[in-house]
């Protein structure tokens, strides 16, 4: 017995309906890309950034969202002589204070382009690869109705 009940419409003719082959394609796509995207980039900036000095925690900014207030670390830290000041993506809870003293892995060809060790990366890996992993869920789900549906007549 399948979960969708439109496959058994079609199941006399051995073809699934075109309606909902683009209709699971667009769901999954929905969860791939922004899964496939996130990772990514949070795999390519972790690779970019080589280089690696200690920073300080300056300050904290306040993002409100609709799960409430959230708070990011503004850094700074030295390469080559040269000062910069980031601001960490929100997070909460946030386990630092302001005078810590944090590792910063930055990009040696783009100093401006850093993140706090242990803090920014992970998080974006881990949403890239239960997005990507509810988009497989689902295209196998539709596979297994669909052999159902073409095999039950």
């Amino acid at each position: 017995m399948c979960f969708f009940p439109i496959l058994t419409q079609s199941a006399s003719e051995n073809t699934l309906p075109l309606g909902f082959i683009l209709m699971l394609t667009g769901i999954n796509l929905v969860f791939f890309i922004p899964g496939f995207l996130m990772f990514w980039f949070s795999t390519r900036k972790k690779e970019r950034c080589s280089g690696s000095v200690t920073g300080t925690i300056i300050d904290f900014g306040r993002a409100h969202s609709g799960s409430g207030t959230q708070f990011y670390p503004i850094y700074e830290y030295t390469v080559n002589g040269k000062s910069y000041t980031e601001k960490s993506r929100p997070a909460s809870p946030c386990r630092m204070k302001v005078g810590d003293k944090r590792t910063i892995r930055y990009d040696p060809a783009d100093p401006t382009c850093s993140y706090i060790e242990g803090y920014d990366n992970r998080s974006l890996r881990i949403i890239g690869l239960v997005f990507m992993s509810a988009s497989l869920l689902l295209l196998l789900l539709g596979m297994l109705c669909g052999i159902i549906a073409v095999y039950a007549a």
